[in-house]
């Protein structure tokens, strides 16, 4: 058999890459050798990473088609609209906005159920700021807003279907330095601990 000119790709379903250093060079040209219809799973663990290679590995060809996206270094000035292709998705991010937060919020309405996000900041969420900019939007749905058990900590219940049976809500926890969401069922108690904590 002879094979010329062509590049086989390889099948992968989950990939964990883990570094002790941030091998950005090399590291496009490695994602491009995997099938993308096959990648469901994206985790990356190095030491830092630059918001231009996230921005590359989010153009990528399998990027739209994962199921979960996890980044573990912190991403400063990228998009987080880029990162929300994925149904369940964690990164730490800079610095979260108001904006940032609605963007999210939203992107996750369109969801299935079981999508959830979670969202690590360095910086506080001011949340002073974030309800002047929730209460402005025109959301397409009823939202509640309590407050949590912790000081400092909102959740805000968005209600897509109250049908007995397809009951749908996306919970949003949003503390100081995080931001964390699941979509489930209106009677599920426990999602991710929304409820709770």
């Amino acid at each position: 058999m002879q094979v010329t000119g062509k590049r086989l790709k390889i099948n992968v379903e989950k990939l964990i890459v883990t570094s002790s250093e941030t091998p950005e060079s090399h590291f496009l040209k490695f994602l491009k050798l995997f099938k993308p219809e096959s990648m469901k799973k994206l985790e990356i663990n190095f030491p830092s990473i630059d918001s231009e290679l996230v921005d590359k590995i989010c153009k990528l060809e399998f990027f739209e088609k994962l199921k979960t996206f996890e980044l573990g270094p912190k991403v400063e000035n990228s998009k987080i609209e880029k990162l929300l292709s994925a149904r369940k998705m964690k990164c730490r991010v800079g610095r979260l906005t108001a904006k940032d937060i609605a963007v999210v919020t939203e992107a996750y309405l369109t969801k299935n159920l079981g999508a959830y996000f979670k969202i690590f900041t360095d910086r506080p969420i001011e949340l002073n700021e974030l309800f002047r900019v929730i209460n402005f939007m025109p959301w397409p749905m009823p939202i509640t807003i309590t407050n949590g058990a912790e000081p400092d900590v909102r959740i805000q219940h968005y209600t897509i279907s109250s049908d007995p049976e397809n009951s749908l809500e996306l919970l949003v926890k949003i503390s100081k330095f995080e931001l964390k969401g699941i979509l489930c069922r209106i009677d599920f108690q426990e999602d991710l601990n929304l409820r709770t904590d």
